[in-house]
């Protein structure tokens, strides 16, 4: 019996709960994937290099976008678990589908769709920026209002990391499409850009410093924010995992006296 879209799309949009073994096949498939996106952005150009293969653009885009889809693919089923509103689910899709659909067109090296892709660019990273802010939250309530530590807490902590280092590298990247010197070194729309972006970051992240000594001053800035985010993530997290190791000592004390 055929459904009618209505009830596909009632379904599609419908909070799902995900049993804890679900959840944590989830956080893992994320950060996977989160793993992938980051190192082939930023090695891929070494690879073709070391490799002694000529530098073909289209490869790197469409790459870049496989894993990209795939990426929103197994968020989106994380989100379904993680987000009780339908309204909301309904927003994520289609900003998810905004994004990558501005990105396609963007940076499609078989058809020029816009004569400069920057300004979409610089909207396409902003929207990110903003869904990737919301999926942070969601996650970030779901690890820290636990009561003990599983293997899904430390998974979904990792996935809170890396969309750290995620969103930032969306702002980098929007400041290297509005001055392609800004963190030191010019950078093409596109792979080039997503790339350099990636790298600042994740160079933020970790309290170092971009090798690039002629930064910009909002870009200097952000790489101090993002390493005092990390740094302050961390002190968190580890004050979480001690508080709820404490908790489950008390009672194992109590019955032993």
């Amino acid at each position: 019996m055929k459904r009618s879209l209505e009830e596909v799309a009632i379904e599609m949009f419908e909070p799902e709960e995900l049993k804890p073994v679900a959840k944590t096949r989830q956080y893992r498939e994320v950060v996977i994937l989160q793993a992938c996106v980051i190192l082939s952005s930023m090695l891929l150009d070494d690879i073709f290099s070391v490799l002694q293969l000529s530098r073909q653009e289209w490869v790197f885009v469409s790459l870049h976008l496989a894993m990209t889809a795939a990426y929103f693919f197994v968020i989106w089923g994380l989100v379904r678990g993680l987000s009780k509103s339908p309204w909301m689910l309904m927003l994520f899709f289609a900003a998810i589908v905004s994004i990558f659909g501005i990105s396609l067109a963007a940076t499609n090296p078989f058809l020029r769709v816009f004569e400069d892709p920057r300004p979409w660019l610089i909207g396409e990273h902003a929207l990110a920026a903003a869904v990737g802010m919301w999926v942070t939250f969601l996650v970030f309530r779901d690890i820290f209002l636990a009561r003990s530590v599983t293997g899904n807490d430390v998974w979904g902590a990792v996935c809170i990391l890396l969309l750290i280092t995620l969103f930032f590298a969306g702002l980098f990247n929007i400041l290297i499409l509005i001055d392609p010197g800004a963190i030191g070194v010019a950078a093409e729309p596109g792979y080039g850009s997503v790339s350099e972006a990636l790298y600042s970051s994740m160079c933020a992240i970790i309290g170092n410093s971009p090798a690039y000594s002629s930064m910009s001053y909002p870009a200097r800035n952000l790489v101090a924010v993002e390493g005092f985010i990390g740094n302050l993530y961390l002190v968190v997290l580890m004050g979480r995992l001690i508080n709820l190791a404490s908790s489950s000592e008390a009672p194992r004390t109590e019955q032993e006296q």
